[in-house]
């Protein structure tokens, strides 16, 4: 399903990045490689970043939405 939503998806495991949906890549025009292995917060528009620290600091296992950096 991830594969077919135009929203962007990151899947990640403790703020590092495993995995993207195709529409992330059209969004912000980096390849899955570039991305997977990479720290999440490097991504995060600064206007969004205390909302995604709080999320990863807490163990929030569910979806939201932020800004990123394209």
């Amino acid at each position: 399903l991830t594969d077919i939503t135009i929203e962007g998806i990151i899947i990640h495991k403790e703020g590092i990045i495993v995995d993207v949906n195709p529409s992330v890549q059209k969004i912000t025009g980096y390849s899955s490689d570039f991305v997977k292995g990479k720290n999440l917060l490097e991504f995060i528009h600064p206007t969004s970043l205390d909302f995604a620290k709080s999320k990863l600091n807490t163990g929030f296992s569910g979806s939201f939405e932020i800004k990123i950096i394209a």
